[in-house]
């Protein structure tokens, strides 16, 4: 595998343990797209609201979500303005385009939001500034800055405070249990990660929720005063709010002051990337050049990466929680949809998908979703509970000759995204985002009611669709899974069993995000 060459001036800083050489001199060249709305760059604000002055349209379908979440996954993977602030794009410029050289593309927005490690620090750390070097003990591949091109580090130590952390092994617990790791077909591990944009960040700093021992009473005080009243305690923006604090949509007066382009309630991703090697067809990848912080502290690269899927999750004023999932389309099927056989310029398909072993035309089905194989597909195992790689633990080296991990989709793309899908493959064409689909989105129910999906935001009956999954992201737990159904269990420190109900009163302590948890005790 080559290395990128080395270009005097353009030396990538890196900052912390994440994907965080987005504030790099250097971006790709920019290539016309057709996106049909105005400052693509900017992430909408809500479903029925472009920015936040512009005039509310009404919510009246599930597909106006999946618009929604398509014009999000555009501006987030817009290109990071040259020696920018954190997560500001380039306006000038255009979303990565289509390239079979053996450059990689450069950073883009959502690779410069903040990682969880360097958010929930030791609280005597904080105050922390948005644009400031992460504070902690952080550490990076020293190689990393001797490279020309933007390079990044991809860091597979367990480096949150919870089981829900960035690395080798697949970011999610089920059963409270840690899923083991992933392997493509090339036997490469894929490597995960996670980020919160500038809102959730200012929300977590505005009301100290980086320390769990002002998380505690905020959200004992608003449990006691919902039971008692049997409503939601009062809305507070002052910094040392007596009751805990819902999640941000967007139109809270601490988050006025924010530049248009992250003037939006919160976002926090979870990305997969794999190791472009053996057959696989590059130029098919979002690309950058990596080292990996390996389990033991060992580096490895730099190597050539491809993203391969990328979860989203949003809150919005009107519409809340909205959990959305792409996926490089190669992850497990071969579509000619997006290839040179259907649309002229595009790249050639490859002989296999990148997590399955098939053919062009015939790729493998698992009945649980995946089988692990030796490096020759001998000796494979189903997909039944247990038989997957065993989790690696930090100061554990990776194996040398790791199983293979063979997936299959269980649940098939809806016609209706897949309708939507198509639209913006049109859209895309001459980016390297053409090569990507939505799998879905999961929220409020909007289209009609539904007592048998769920669980939403509210409980059982107001979710959109009752099973949502990533076969790169979740792949031992496909069927019956959703985002919802894992994300119910998130909430801040200081909630317990009973675990609070579903319902108006009980609703901002349902945080569907699990990062509260990693916070430190500044009393311990």
């Amino acid at each position: 595998m080559s290395r990128p060459d080395r270009r005097a001036g353009a030396i990538a800083a890196l900052a912390g343990v994440g994907l965080v050489a987005g504030l790099s001199a250097w971006a790709p060249p920019a290539v016309a797209t057709n996106l049909d709305y105005g400052k693509p760059w900017i992430m909408p604000f809500d479903v029925d609201q472009r920015f936040p002055d512009s005039n509310k349209t009404g919510i009246n379908s599930q597909r106006q979500v999946y618009d929604f979440m398509w014009k999000t996954f555009v501006a987030i993977n817009w290109p990071q303005k040259a020696n920018g602030k954190r997560a500001e794009p380039d306006s000038s410029a255009s979303l990565a385009p289509w390239a079979n050289t053996d450059q990689s593309e450069g950073p883009v927005v959502w690779q410069s939001y903040r990682r969880p490690n360097e958010v929930f620090v030791d609280p005597d750390d904080w105050p922390i500034n948005w644009n400031s070097p992460p504070k902690g003990p952080l550490v990076v591949c020293p190689e990393a800055n001797a490279f020309g091109l933007p390079v990044m580090t991809i860091s597979a130590h367990g480096t949150n405070y919870s089981d829900y952390s960035d690395g080798v092994n697949q970011p999610y617990i089920q059963a409270n249990y840690p899923t083991g790791p992933v392997t493509d077909q090339n036997g490469n591990f894929l490597r995960y990660e996670v980020g919160i944009n500038r809102s959730y960040f200012k929300y977590v700093g505005h009301y100290r929720y980086y320390d769990g021992a002002i998380q505690d009473p905020a959200v004992q005080n608003y449990i006691a005063f919902a039971d008692k009243k049997g409503k939601r305690p009062p809305i507070q923006f002052k910094r040392k709010a007596k009751y805990f604090q819902a999640l941000p949509g967007g139109t809270e007066p601490y988050l006025l002051r924010f530049p248009d382009y992250a003037r939006q309630g919160i976002a926090e991703w979870k990305a997969a990337w794999k190791v472009l090697d053996g057959d696989d067809v590059e130029e098919r990848f979002y690309r950058r050049w990596a080292f990996f912080l390996n389990p033991d502290g060992s580096c490895e690269g730099p190597v050539k990466v491809g993203l391969v899927a990328l979860h989203i999750h949003r809150v919005t004023p009107d519409l809340g929680h909205i959990g959305t999932t792409f996926e490089q389309v190669d992850n497990t099927t071969l579509q000619k949809d997006y290839s040179a056989a259907k649309v002229s310029g595009a790249a050639d398909l490859p002989p296999h998908a990148s997590l399955n072993p098939g053919t062009k035309n015939n790729p493998a089905d698992y009945p649980n979703g995946y089988e692990i194989c030796n490096k020759n597909g001998e000796t494979c195992e189903a997909g039944i509970g247990g038989n997957l790689l065993p989790s690696i633990m930090d100061g554990e080296a990776l194996p040398d000759r790791p199983k293979i991990t063979n997936v299959s989709r269980q649940v098939p793309i809806p016609d209706d995204v897949a309708d939507v899908n198509a639209e913006w493959r049109k859209r895309l064409k001459g980016s390297v985002f053409f090569y990507y689909q939505m799998i879905g989105a999961q929220n409020r129910n909007i289209d009609e009611p539904n007592p048998n999906l769920g669980p939403g935001t509210r409980g059982a009956q107001v979710s959109s669709t009752n099973n949502l999954i990533n076969a790169a992201l979740e792949s031992y737990t496909q069927a019956g899974w959703s985002c919802a159904l894992c994300h119910q269990n998130a909430f801040p420190q200081g909630v317990t069993l009973p675990l609070p109900s579903f319902g108006p009163a009980y609703d901002p302590l349902h945080t569907i995000s699990f990062l509260l948890q990693n916070a430190r005790r500044s009393n311990d």
